[in-house]
């Protein structure tokens, strides 16, 4: 199968919305704002923060927040040039900071940003452990993942008439340690094989 149609390719996969039981992203963003817009996402690979992130910075551009995303992983652990597209002096509470990664950054890194970002109206970071500097900032959701989780995902992306086994779903959610990115990159070269 090619890319183009394979269910699972990035463009089908970044394209489902933000899942988690029990709370709707109504429900987050009434959380958000009840934390003054300041608040961090916190939980293992894989559990969706990235996704949520960009859900809740579409919620803040319709409520007239300017965003900023700014993401830090293994390769990029330094404070970049973007960050600096406002100057601080001018950063208003119109707009909002989305920082994806926040635990790569050093403790210097992470005053230097609390620095910066201290006069917008909106902060949000996503870690995947709460480190004790980033306990400065109250946890809006603590994220999670489980194999019902998965398969409703891919039920989403193949439908009841290729879905995939439990068995399997539950295989999948296992080898990868409950990390649902990875698990779906597996069964993208899986379905690519078909």
């Amino acid at each position: 199968m090619n890319a183009r149609n394979n269910p699972f390719s990035s463009r089908h996969v970044e394209s489902l919305a933000y899942q988690y039981p029990g709370i709707s992203v109504y429900d987050i963003m009434a959380r958000l704002k009840g934390l003054n817009y300041r608040a961090a996402i916190v939980g293992p690979e894989g559990s969706g923060k990235t996704t949520l992130m960009e859900t809740i910075g579409a919620g803040l551009q319709k409520e007239g927040f300017q965003t900023l995303y700014v993401r830090f992983d293994e390769e990029n652990k330094k404070l970049r040039k973007d960050l600096f597209k406002y100057n601080p002096d001018k950063l208003t509470t119109d707009h909002a900071f989305l920082v994806d990664g926040a635990e790569q950054l050093s403790w210097l890194a992470w005053k230097f940003l609390c620095l910066y970002t201290k006069k917008a109206g909106a902060v949000i970071i996503t870690s995947h452990a709460q480190a004790q500097r980033i306990r400065m900032i109250p946890t809006l959701l603590n994220t999670t993942t489980s194999p019902e989780l998965l398969y409703s995902l891919v039920l989403k992306l193949v439908g009841e008439k290729h879905m995939i086994s439990g068995r399997e779903i539950s295989r999948l959610f296992e080898s990868h340690h409950g990390n649902i990115r990875l698990a779906l990159r597996e069964l993208y070269d899986i379905w690519s094989d078909k």
